[in-house]
């Protein structure tokens, strides 16, 4: 788009498939060996024509974990690290990396605060060089696969405060703040999206059952 005139648009149908083993090298720290393989196919949108098909990808993919959290009341207190490298060889010499840092602590009772921080970096092919980010930690208040981006950092700051514990979960209201910055086709962009949301998470288990934020973007180049 060019402000609020549509320059171009299509349809993907995309496949992403991955599989790998795990082994726990040390009490906290997990390696994963596995492979992928990235299929795309664009279908015309309107009255605008569809881009040429990309080859297919495929690869191996490399995942270090490092856990240092225990479960508290409803979350995981303490250091969450994961790394992940994705080389391909079917198709093209392409590859991706990702990387995030998660420290989450109590403050006051039961409260919460989590601090996300998030890399990621594509290169080489057209199937992963575009990655198509948005409604997730990190990039919220972007539409899902509305942001472009081949290289993008983020940082998220977001505090929990219960409202209730129920017999079977807790219902939490957050706060929050997503910055970043991204470079997609050689141009640096700038955005920080406050929001607020709320979360339900069952009891012994960290990851909400269900959850809803509301946020906005101010974004400049």
């Amino acid at each position: 788009r060019a402000g609020n005139e549509r320059l171009d648009a299509f349809h993907e149908d995309r496949t992403d498939l991955a599989a790998a083993l795990g082994y726990r090298v040390f009490r906290e720290i997990f390696v994963y060996v596995g492979g992928f393989y990235l299929q795309a196919e664009p279908s015309r949108s309107g009255d605008f024509e569809a881009p040429s098909k990309v080859n297919d990808l495929g690869g191996a993919s490399l995942e270090l974990n490092l856990r240092m959290a225990d479960y508290y009341s409803y979350f995981d207190e303490g250091l969450n690290v994961r790394a992940q490298h994705r080389q391909g060889f079917i198709g093209r010499n392409a590859n991706q990396s990702r990387a995030l840092v998660q420290v989450s602590h109590r403050t006051f009772g039961d409260q919460s605060f989590i601090l996300t921080l998030q890399y990621l970096r594509a290169a080489g092919d057209s199937l992963i060089d575009a990655q198509r980010l948005g409604a997730q930690v990190g990039t919220r208040g972007f539409v899902p696969q509305g942001l472009w981006a081949s290289q993008i950092g983020t940082a998220s700051l977001e505090y929990q405060i219960p409202l209730y514990h129920f017999s079977f979960g807790t219902w939490t209201a957050n706060g929050f703040c997503d910055t970043g910055r991204f470079l997609w086709n050689g141009d640096t962009t700038n955005f920080m999206t406050p929001g607020l949301g709320t979360r339900f998470y069952l009891n012994n288990v960290a990851i909400p059952a269900l959850g809803f934020d509301v946020a906005y973007s101010e974004y400049n180049g």
